[in-house]
C-alpha cells in the first residue's frame, strides 16, 4: 500500500484510503504522498535495503504507473502519472545507490558532506584529497595501467568499508537523538564518502576503458 493516510480525493472528493496510488472509490490516480523516497515506495528508512526488491518494487509501480497507460485520462491523471514515473526514476537512482541512499538518511537527520572548498573539510583529508588526485593524474600521464588498476582497487575498497560502517552505525542509532559530537564525526565520514565517490567517477572517466580491455 502506498498510503494509508485518509486524504479527500482530489477526483470524487471522498476520504477513503487510497491503494496502490489510486482512490478506491473512483479509481482516479492520486498524487505521490508526502515524505521520503522510502516512505513514497512504503520501505522502511534504512541503510540496509534489500536491493532486489527495490527493484522489483520500482519495475511494479513503473509498469502501473507509465504514462502510456492515461493517455486517455484526465489532464490532471496524465500530470501525476509524469510525476510518479519521475519519482520511481529517482527512487531507482537515489535507493538503489549505496552512498546516495546514506545522503538521504543522513540529509533526513540534518547531517550533509561539507562543501568543496568550505572550512568544514578537515585539513588532513583536504591534503589527501590533493595527494590522491596527483596520484591519478600522474599515472593516467605516465600511461601506468596497473598503478591505475590498483588506485581504483583501493579507494573502491576504502568507500566499502566506509558506507559499510557508517551505514550500520546509521541503522543501529535511527530511532534516538544523536549528539553534535555524533553529526559532526558523521559528517566527516560523509564528506570523506564524498571524496571518493568524486574520485571514482573522475578514475571511470579518464581510465575506465582499462577495465573494457581487461
Amino acid at each position: 500500500m502506498a498510503s494509508t493516510a485518509q486524504s479527500p480525493c482530489w477526483n470524487c472528493g471522498r476520504g477513503d484510503p487510497r491503494q496502490d496510488f489510486f482512490c478506491a472509490v473512483c479509481g482516479a490516480l492520486q498524487p505521490p504522498p508526502d515524505g521520503s523516497l522510502f516512505v513514497y515506495l512504503g520501505l522502511p528508512a534504512a541503510y540496509a535495503l534489500d536491493i532486489a526488491h527495490l527493484r522489483q518494487l520500482i519495475r511494479e509501480r513503473s509498469r502501473l504507473l507509465h504514462p502510456d497507460r492515461f493517455a486517455a485520462k484526465s489532464p490532471r491523471e496524465r500530470r501525476l502519472s509524469l510525476e510518479h514515473s519521475m519519482l520511481l526514476n529517482e527512487a531507482g537512482r537515489v535507493l538503489g545507490d549505496p552512498f546516495r541512499r546514506l545522503s538521504l538518511l543522513l540529509k533526513m537527520r540534518g547531517v550533509e558532506a561539507a562543501e568543496s572548498g568550505s572550512a568544514g573539510i578537515p585539513p588532513a583529508l583536504l591534503m589527501e584529497m590533493m595527494e590522491l588526485r596527483e596520484e591519478l593524474a600522474d599515472a593516467i600521464q605516465d600511461n601506468q595501467p596497473g598503478r591505475l588498476l590498483e588506485l581504483d582497487r583501493a579507494m573502491r575498497q576504502r568507500m566499502d568499508r566506509l558506507l559499510a560502517d557508517t551505514g550500520a552505525w546509521t541503522d543501529a542509532n535511527w530511532t534516538r537523538e544523536w549528539s553534535a559530537e555524533e553529526k559532526d564525526r558523521l559528517r566527516r565520514s560523509l564528506t570523506e564518502l564524498k571524496f571518493c565517490d568524486s574520485y571514482l567517477h573522475e578514475w571511470d572517466q579518464r581510465a575506465g576503458h582499462l577495465k573494457d580491455e581487461g
